[in-house]
């Protein structure tokens, strides 16, 4: 937000892009064995695409000039990685479970800038892990609606800066981390497969 500023965006414009930055589209999806009725083990995917965009007068630094022009991101994360869950029933019908799931993997991140009408790339990957809690109803012996509540970690280290000609890797400072955590609510439909 400061580098903003300082390239003569007005706070309250600066403030609003990045507040559009903390909201996205997200899904994910899992596949899981169970090994019994209660423990599982499998794969976890999650997706998260979320983007800004601010236009006015840019100063690019110098005392001469001064820009008309957009100042725009797309990013997209992404996460795979292993998991392993829990479920306990609840109620006497059992048709109400409690779940919870712990999740390890690897982050990749992908951010398309535009900036002083110059078109740059900024990737990078990082360790990420997931954590989350929720519930599922039984609506049919082979599917079950629910909600959860799930916080993703994950921060970048290292980044690739290319405008299509030159790539550059930088290690990032600790107080510059990229970081990728956040708090998910998710509403979905989970499926039986080979269910007796």
């Amino acid at each position: 937000e400061d580098a903003m500023i300082s390239f003569g965006v007005s706070s309250g414009d600066a403030g609003k892009y990045y507040n559009d930055l903390k909201t996205g589209i997200y899904g994910s999806a899992d596949i899981t064995w169970l090994f019994n009725q209660r423990y599982g083990a499998g794969l976890r995917y999650k997706f998260l695409n979320t983007g800004a965009l601010t236009e006015g007068y840019f100063n690019p630094g110098d005392e001469y000039n001064l820009y008309y022009t957009t100042y725009s991101e797309n990013i997209y994360v992404s996460y795979g990685g292993l998991s392993l869950s829990f479920i306990e029933p609840a109620g006497r019908k059992g048709l109400l479970s409690l779940t919870s799931s712990i999740s390890a993997g690897m982050t990749f991140y992908r951010d398309e800038m535009e900036i002083l009408s110059e078109a740059l790339l900024v990737t990078g990957k990082a360790p990420g892990m997931d954590l989350s809690i929720g519930f599922e109803y039984r609506i049919a012996p082979f599917m079950s609606a629910g909600a959860d509540v799930s916080f993703f970690a994950s921060s970048l280290r290292k980044i690739t800066i290319t405008d299509g000609v030159e790539a550059q890797t930088h290690e990032l400072e600790k107080e510059n981390y990229e970081n990728l955590s956040r708090l998910e609510v998710a509403f979905g439909i989970r499926f039986y497969l080979w269910n007796k």
